[in-house]
């Protein structure tokens, strides 16, 4: 009698240290559209006190769809009210969460309430086709009905874009032939017009684009992130001595950048960007030869010996690899859609993953394709082959065109109306 008086002492004590939450705005199953600002209300208690409150949007699977917001504290009671702007403008409709964490020096306490988001109705612009070589490139603006015309040059080794439409900015990044690192910003109406540049002595490595920063990874374990209006937003230096930065998971809300050491044993360690937070570390037999992301989370990871390749699913928190399947042969290019499907490229076709049936099957009967892209609002596949550029509808994998000569294609980027 007596153990279990006491453990159910226990019980009550251990749940007093928690924060209790009452939340009262907004009420369940209320619709919100896109950059719409939400109030959330309520009360957080503490015997002791409260430390801070924090609030962030997910989704039902809990991943984060926008930046969370916090305020700090110091009373035993602390009434709250605090703005969440829904200023993700790709955000898709659907059903979502407030996650709202009251904090004390012991513990906390987390609550969710329901809505529902529609998203804002947006329309394909232009595809920016990037062609050239390791010296140059050229980058053309494509409507849909297949037109082209230049924009801009540029020389030395093309890395990657990004437009951003809330500012109206081009963000570019690439290597000049002497091997130093370049950022260009440009606005891109009423007419092109380059904004700011900054220059890196050494080469970038690896460049990945976010929902608000350009990721920059380079040999000395640096990681720097640019706004597109040309400030700073990330600069971590010498996080690990004797690592390179193989490659950035770019997750819409920051990232992570991953690690890894330059010769074998490859020993792979995470990094939460922007926080400098170590995650994990891990050793792995290959180094992948593409990485894709697959989720805010997850990235598909491609490695092999130059003779078998397998397509495996990589944690960014945990740095767990889970091998899915071997591939059929040496894939050329690879690209993800929203959905977490999987577009492989091959030197006889493109194969789909689906991850609803965990199937890698034939998709599309188009050969020697170079590149493959996933354009978000119309759900297609952009694939650049030398026979030309095609369209290729997803799921149905209906093949349009080619409605462009062929070239040595090196990038796609998508321009979209709101």
């Amino acid at each position: 009698m007596f153990i279990l008086f006491f453990g159910g002492f226990a019980c009550k004590k251990d749940e007093a240290e928690k924060p209790e939450l009452t939340l009262s705005a907004p009420v369940s199953g209320q619709q919100f559209k896109v950059l719409d600002t939400l109030l959330v209300k309520g009360v957080a208690r503490d015997a002791v006190g409260i430390t801070s409150i924090e609030i962030q949007l997910v989704d039902i699977d809990g991943n984060p769809c926008s930046s969370r917001v916090q305020e700090q504290a110091s009373d035993k009671a602390v009434p709250f009210s605090i703005r969440l702007p829904l200023d993700k403008t790709w955000l898709p409709s659907g059903n979502y969460q407030i996650e709202v964490v009251a904090r004390n020096a012991a513990g906390f306490t987390r609550k969710w309430i329901g809505i529902s988001v529609q998203e804002i109705p947006r329309a394909l612009d232009a595809a920016w086709v990037v062609t050239g070589t390791a010296q140059a490139f050229q980058v053309q603006r494509f409507t849909n009905q297949g037109l082209a015309s230049p924009v801009f040059s540029g020389s030395g080794k093309w890395l990657s874009a990004r437009y951003y439409p809330k500012e109206g900015v081009w963000m570019q990044a690439s290597n000049s032939t002497l091997g130093q690192g370049l950022v260009e910003a440009f606005e891109m109406k009423p007419q092109w017009r380059r904004l700011w540049s900054r220059s890196f002595p050494q080469s970038i490595r690896s460049a990945r684009n976010t929902d608000s920063l350009l990721l920059l990874g380079f040999d000395n374990a640096t990681v720097v992130g640019l706004r597109p209006d040309g400030v700073t937003g990330v600069s971590t230096s010498s996080l690990l001595d004797g690592y390179q930065t193989q490659a950035l998971i770019s997750a819409p809300f920051g990232g992570v950048a991953a690690l890894a050491q330059a010769a074998p044993p490859y020993t792979i360690t995470g990094f939460r960007i922007p926080s400098g937070q170590r995650l994990a570390s891990t050793t792995v037999a290959q180094l992948p030869r593409y990485w894709i992301n697959q989720s805010a989370n997850k990235a598909y990871w491609i490695s092999g010996d130059g003779n078998i390749e397998t397509l495996s699913l990589f944690d960014c928190n945990t740095l767990l690899l889970q091998p899915i399947v071997e591939l059929p042969g040496i894939s050329k290019s690879a690209a993800a859609t929203n959905q977490g499907d999987l577009a492989v490229a091959f030197s006889d076709a493109i194969w789909v993953y689906r991850t609803n049936n965990q199937v890698l099957a034939p998709f599309a009967a188009l050969s020697a394709a170079t590149l493959v892209r996933h354009e978000v609002l119309l759900g297609q596949f952009w694939v650049a082959s030398p026979a030309g550029i095609h369209q290729v509808s997803f799921p149905q994998g209906a093949i349009i065109g080619p409605f462009a000569a062929g070239a040595n294609v090196l990038d796609f980027v998508f321009q979209y109306n709101k």
